[in-house]
């Protein structure tokens, strides 16, 4: 059977409620006694799947009162949930102190529990449905009538995130699933209703393992396309494009991203809500202004600590403001200044509008800062590509020496290797610039 089969709601009297796969495939419908788990009023449709097994097409084990209409939950789910709650507290994780748990129930009866189980590397953490559903498989359980899943976040009720929901499609089609907390409160909901309709990367079309320079390219290609401004005559462009704004806001934030993979937009009690957005122009002109320049290198909040400040390299980064026109001017100026330095410093951009705790941190007061690092030098000289040159090349060790006689190697006690440029003189249009032989000697 399909993850996505179409299927007919049919009604019977005296059955359950049943849905039918795609004609194609075989049905036998049988009227079966129903299983000790289900009301004993019931009965219970099953078909022959392809490859032979009996699985239930649908089964509910919630009583109705027949005077008030209300839904009341069995001790059957009321069991499930509290072997969901007593399986969050083997939970492992240390990293988010999130605890979560989680409870399958077979179409025999059994439960099968499982909880979540971090890892210093947030990629390689699983969730506890999916360790549920992994651990019931590898027990040959395939075939499930009920899930629970607990966890405490205040007055939310936590549902699984995008990829226990693909596991939840997979062998749990349609079933229902009780999202509770630890008081046994509950939300009830099913396989089909959680799987969403496009995950935050599929909304921005791109992969799980995308870089933050690609989160933000993309974002700036579908903003300049789905932007209100440029689509007047659709009624739905502004959701659209906040809906898409919002999958960028929370896969830039490092903290929000790493929520979001571990578990779904239910996990992100900090979640952006802001509705507004700059005009279609800001997007063309200031946004990502370095984004498309691979010699300067965009830093984060992610990266800017263990890429520039805890490092022994040589950065020059250039601190700006999309609105900032001076930011602008000098854009065109950085950029060259960034490849005529490739291989001898790093250059970089720190975006403060984007990023301002980094901004705040390192004293950022006015527009375009330019700091040399590791000294955290501030430059305040002329903005031209020959003079920050000169101010990069003052700052570093001086590693050209000026030979004269071949004993100065004799006195070098340490077998220094040496590139030797033979000159006429200074003037000698065949020799290199000494700003050349700067840059050569630190490559070197």
């Amino acid at each position: 059977m399909e993850c996505k089969s179409v299927y007919k709601k049919v009604q019977a009297l005296g059955f359950l409620d049943w849905h039918r796969p795609n004609p194609e495939i075989p049905l036998q419908v049988r009227r079966v006694p129903c299983p000790a788990f289900l009301p004993i009023s019931d009965i219970a449709l099953a078909f022959e799947a392809p490859r032979g097994a009996w699985q239930w097409i649908k089964s509910t084990d919630h009583f109705k009162d027949i005077n008030t209409g209300h839904i009341i939950l069995s001790e059957d789910n009321k069991n499930l949930m509290i072997a969901a709650r007593d399986a969050r507290e083997n939970a492992y994780c240390p990293y988010s102190k999130f605890k979560v748990g989680a409870a399958l129930r077979t179409i025999d009866g059994e439960i099968i529990t499982g909880c979540n189980v971090e890892n210093c590397s947030y990629g390689l953490a699983i969730c506890a449905e999916r360790t549920a559903l992994v651990k019931a498989v590898s027990q040959n359980k395939r075939h499930f009538v009920a899930a629970a899943v607990c966890a405490e976040m205040g007055d939310t009720f936590v549902g699984p995130c995008g990829a226990c929901r693909q596991f939840f499609v997979e062998f749990c089609e349609n079933m229902p699933i009780f999202l509770c907390r630890p008081d046994l409160t509950y939300k009830e909901t099913n396989s089909d209703a959680l799987l969403p309709d496009m995950s935050y990367y599929d909304v921005l079309g791109i992969r799980r393992d995308s870089t933050d320079q690609e989160i933000r390219r993309a974002f700036k290609k579908l903003a300049l396309m789905l932007h209100p401004d440029k689509n007047k005559n659709d009624p739905e462009a502004q959701d659209k494009f906040l809906k898409m704004k919002q999958a960028y806001e929370v896969l830039k934030d490092t903290d929000l991203r790493r929520k979001y993979d571990l578990y779904g937009e239910e996990g992100l009690d900090k979640r952006p809500s802001n509705n507004n957005y700059h005009s279609w122009s800001y997007y063309e002109k200031s946004f990502g202004l370095y984004d498309d320049d691979e010699e300067v290198v965009v830093l984060t909040s992610a990266d800017f600590f263990q890429s520039v400040t805890s490092s022994d390299d040589y950065w020059f980064v250039n601190f700006y403001s999309p609105g900032c026109s001076h930011c602008h001017t000098i854009a065109p100026i950085w950029r060259e200044f960034a490849v005529r330095m490739d291989g001898v410093i790093r250059v970089g951009a720190v975006n403060c509008q984007e990023y301002w705790d980094i901004c705040t941190n390192n004293g950022i007061r006015s527009y375009p800062s330019l700091i040399f690092y590791p000294s955290g030098q501030q430059y305040s000289g002329d903005r031209t590509v020959e003079d920050l040159e000169d101010f990069i090349l003052s700052a570093l060790p001086r590693l050209v020496i000026q030979v004269n006689s071949k004993e100065q190697f004799s006195e070098d006690e340490d077998e220094t290797m040496y590139l030797l440029f033979f000159c006429q003189d200074r003037d000698d249009e065949d020799c290199p610039s000494d700003r050349t032989k700067y840059k050569m000697a630190i490559l070197l």
